[in-house]
């Protein structure tokens, strides 16, 4: 991205000419402090250590890798940027995330100017464990997470309007560029792809065992009657219990709300298992206990029941230890990337579904930048969501477009085809929506951005005709294509948004970023997984208010699944798990507990994993976001 007033560009955020509140202007100059650093990030470089600490003055308690000598010369204008004070609304997470991009522009540049000992490709994980490398990538995912925490809070206090989306955008869009800087970015595309290649193998062992006739089973039917997207949240659910467990997933399709025909889901999907499921629904297998000391253990056939009547230890956000310390280090929310990891293995394409995904895509002239936004209308308003209008979606693909385009990017009327067809840069969305109403509105308002939809799926995305084989293939198509997009734009009240956003962690490699986490923006509320948990969190440092410690470094905390903060400091709300006092803490300094959640075994081949003599350092890494879905142990779910 070009400077600000590079080439006579503007964002679209600087354009607006209507009043903002302080808060707001605030905000635009924090961005605008941030981007400068980065633009000038060669200097930079040799402020590491004062990129930290201001950092830390909001809750981004970081350890530098390495610290450099005072140079006046080069003192970086800390005072031309807001000082944040408490209370500030949208600023609090202006300043933040401005802190958060200046520290991270001076890892940049340290790495631009020579890595200083980290390995040159082919990388080895022994290689990546203990060093230098390694904690330059945790403190890249520590500032991540610390801003994901930060646009939570934005949605928590309803400040949602051009200004914030289009900073939100700006500092999605550094930390992007980040990620795609030099051997950072290489050393995270080559974990990922070891780590992503490792999660299948193991799937893949499960899912094809030697033997049907002596593998231990777990039965998963869908007797959930809900929409699509909850039904597959539901097999997720299964799935994460059979891994955790080392049991082979055997899954009932037929008959089902979707599911009319015996062949209906592989005409759609890839086969789950080479483990066929029995010609009738079986419910006599015994239920599997959702406790960590599993009393079914001795059972070769076990059934898994649906979420809501109870989730478990084993449930997301809960993962493998070894995953959630192997992905925290190229990925900001690695519960999200493992509940991608499992919802895209059981959404593998068939070669049909392939053809249709590869038609549209071809017909459409599928490019970039492309944004997907799903509005979902019809019976959710019933009784689950509220309506929004098209505005509050087209605003965040307006911004996006802004900062990803050439100024004069927005064409008149009618001239979007004839610009696509001359290979000229262009606005386009992916629109999923299960109301026409909703594409023609769009379609007259926003002539200047191309709109592409799946119009077979539409109409089979009608109440009446949903529940049926044309119906499933439909919202699958979206869910996928959905994905693909650079950046999507939903509700996360909507199980196929996140469903959408959570596949994109896996199989969206826009820019070859490796991590997608902030690759979205939801106009209703946080990602959350349906039925989870509470939140296990650890403080990352200790917190002192008025002399007195409110937590201790390390201390475990629990926290609503969609997160609570006070309204005029933004402290998230959470319970000491040793006394469930309330507290009040800045969202950085909630953190992973690492990898203590007992529950799952681990998967990844030993070659891979953190040596032994590591494992307490890892805890305190950080990198397991929201690893702790609970611990305990024992029984087939310790940890291996």
């Amino acid at each position: 991205m070009a400077p600000i007033g590079d080439g006579g560009k503007r964002p679209r955020l600087l354009q607006r000419g209507r009043r903002r509140p302080v808060a707001a202007l605030a905000a635009v100059a924090a961005a605008a402090a941030a981007f400068w650093l980065i633009a000038h990030s060669l200097v930079a470089q040799r402020h590491l250590e004062r990129g930290w600490s201001r950092a830390s003055q909001h809750g981004l308690h970081v350890k530098p890798a390495q610290a450099w000598e005072d140079d006046p010369d080069l003192e970086p204008r800390w005072d031309e940027a807001p000082v944040q004070q408490p209370g500030s609304d949208g600023a609090a997470a202006a300043a933040a995330a401005a802190a958060a991009a200046a520290a991270a522009a001076a890892v940049a540049a340290q790495q631009q100017a020579g890595g200083n000992g980290t390995p040159e490709e082919p990388f080895s994980w022994d290689q990546i464990w203990g060093t230098e490398l390694e904690r330059e990538l945790r403190n890249l995912q520590r500032l991540k997470h610390a801003y994901d925490m930060f646009k939570y809070q934005g949605l928590a206090k309803d400040l949602e309007d051009q200004t914030t989306a289009g900073l939100d955008l700006m500092v999605t869009d550094a930390l992007e560029n980040l990620d795609r800087h030099g051997r950072l970015r290489r050393a995270q595309a080559w974990i990922e792809r070891e780590v992503k290649a490792a999660v299948f193998r193991e799937f893949d062992r499960l899912q094809h065992p030697p033997s049907c006739r002596s593998a231990r089973l777990l039965h998963c039917d869908l007797t959930k009657h809900c929409g699509l997207g909850c039904q597959l949240h539901h097999v997720v659910h299964c799935l994460a219990h059979s891994v955790a467990l080392g049991r082979t997933l055997i899954l009932q399709t037929y008959p089902s709300n979707y599911i009319t025909t015996r062949n209906g889901w592989e005409e759609v999907l890839a086969p789950l298992s080479k483990c066929p499921p029995p010609g009738t629904p079986d419910r006599t297998h015994p239920a599997l206990s959702g406790r960590a000391d599993q009393t079914s253990d001795s059972e070769r056939e076990v059934r898994c029941g649906i979420i809501d009547g109870g989730a478990s230890q084993m449930d997301p956000p809960a993962l493998p230890p070894d995953v959630a310390d192997a992905v925290g280090l190229f990925h900001s929310r690695p519960e999200i990337w493992w509940i991608g990891a499992l919802l895209s293995y059981l959404v593998r394409p068939s070669p049909a579904s392939s053809a249709r995904h590869a038609a549209l895509r071809n017909a459409s002239g599928w490019g970039s930048p492309l944004v997907g936004v799903h509005v979902r209308r019809t019976d959710k308003l019933v009784a689950e969501a509220v309506p929004h209008k098209v505005e509050e979606y087209m605003r965040h693909v307006e911004a996006y477009c802004d900062l990803k385009l050439p100024s004069g990017w927005q064409q008149p009327a009618g001239g979007q085809a004839a610009a696509a067809a001359a290979g000229a840069p262009g606005c386009s969305i992916y629109l999923a929506t299960d109301e026409q109403a909703v594409a023609n509105e769009i379609k007259s308002k926003y002539r200047h951005i191309r709109v592409i939809t799946n119009d077979a799926g539409l109409k089979s995305a009608a109440t009446a005709r949903r529940y049926s084989s044309d119906g499933f293939a439909g919202v699958y198509d979206d869910m996928i294509h959905l994905a693909a997009a650079d950046v999507i734009v939903g509700t996360f009240s909507s199980q196929v948004s996140r469903a959408a956003y959570e596949i994109s962690q896996i199989n969206g490699t826009a820019g070859g970023n490796t991590d997608r986490a902030f690759s979205y923006h939801s106009i209703d509320t946080m990602f959350y997984y349906g039925g989870q948990l509470p939140y296990r969190f650890c403080a990352r440092f200790d917190y002192t208010e008025g002399g007195r410690q409110v937590v201790e470094a390390g201390q475990e905390l629990i926290c609503p699944i969609i997160h609570e903060f006070e309204p005029h400091t933004g402290r998230m709300r959470c319970k000491l798990a040793s006394s469930n006092a309330d507290v009040a803490l800045p969202p950085g300094a909630v953190g992973g507990c690492g990898g203590r959640s007992g529950a799952v075994r681990r998967v990844l081949p030993r070659y891979m994993r953190r040596p032994a003599a590591g494992a307490h350092e890892a805890a305190g890494a950080d990198g397991a976001a929201a690893a702790a879905g609970g611990s305990g142990g024992g029984g087939e779910a310790a940890v291996r």
